[in-house]
């Protein structure tokens, strides 16, 4: 049976220039590892001739590796997808580099530029570096997604960031519709994994059910060649196998004949208070 995907995640490398405490993959400066530009074409390939239409290079901080970055979006623009890359934007200080940067990643094929904006990231990295970077992509066209993550109290939120990067033209997801808005805000609760388990002011809701239609739709490859049913915090937990051993279709055919993943897809009961309901799901393999 074939089973389609809906995007692949490849993250370049788990290396990162910034320790932020919520990251639930643990990023940071010493860990060395690059995707193999051969291993990241064949989860191109594959993922392709499993329906995918789009990939979204993450990390870590993929913009550590801008060449190869740059290869892996025009290879997979050639095979037809839809790119989008995540970057927490530490590369807005030059601003005289901006512009030539976003337009090399334009011309190779970039889509779409994903700027994660929070409490956590500017601890390391300054808004302003990262508001240089935003207004370089408004003006070259780029589509934008801002995601940030919260706790309690926290300042930088959904309701700030269009003021504190001085643009009201930004739709926020879930607010009433806005005319031609310069970019999509994305705001999400902390989950308590990986680093994020230390901090204590997270809100918590009653979940009695766990059900998710993306997973095993949405999957994740790292470095190593490891597959994950999605690119959550569930990628954190568990891996459904090595890209390097089998085929992607192998892999996620296995998967599908797990009960555990179907009953994740149809609704798993489950009795408990989680920030969300990724948080529900990753406290099933804990």
């Amino acid at each position: 049976m074939n089973h389609s995907l809906f995007r692949l995640g490849l993250i370049i490398t788990y290396r990162c220039n910034a320790t932020c405490r919520h990251c639930f993959f643990e990023s940071d400066q010493g860990l060395e590892e690059v995707l193999d530009m051969d291993l990241a074409r064949k989860a191109i390939n594959e993922a392709a001739e499993l329906g995918a239409s789009w990939v979204s290079f993450t990390g870590g901080e993929p913009f550590l590796e801008l060449s190869l970055l740059e290869s892996l979006i025009r290879y997979a623009k050639e095979r037809g997808m839809k790119v989008e890359v995540v970057t927490n934007g530490h590369w807005g200080k030059a601003v005289e580099t901006i512009r030539v940067t976003l337009e090399s990643l334009i011309e190779h094929g970039l889509d779409v530029l994903n700027l994660s904006i929070d409490d956590f990231h500017q601890e390391h990295i300054p808004l302003d570096y990262v508001k240089n970077v935003y207004y370089a992509a408004v003006i070259l066209g780029l589509n934008i997604v801002i995601m940030t993550t919260v706790k309690k109290e926290s300042k930088i939120t959904s309701n700030t960031i269009p003021s504190l990067l001085g643009d009201e033209k930004i739709q926020v997801l879930g607010h009433p519709l806005i005319r031609d808005p310069n970019a999509l805000l994305i705001e999400t609760p902390i989950t308590p994994v990986g680093r994020a388990k230390n901090i204590r002011e997270i809100e918590e809701s009653l979940f009695t059910q766990v059900n998710c239609p993306i997973i095993l739709k949405d999957i994740g490859i790292d470095p190593s060649g490891a597959v994950f049913p999605c690119c959550g915090p569930l990628a954190s937990k568990l891996s459904l196998g090595s890209l390097k051993d089998s085929s992607l279709s192998e892999l996620i055919e296995e998967a599908y004949e797990n009960p555990f993943f179907s009953s994740i897809r149809e609704g798993v009961s489950i009795y408990g208070a989680y920030t969300s309901k990724c948080h529900a799901c990753v406290s099933l393999f804990e």
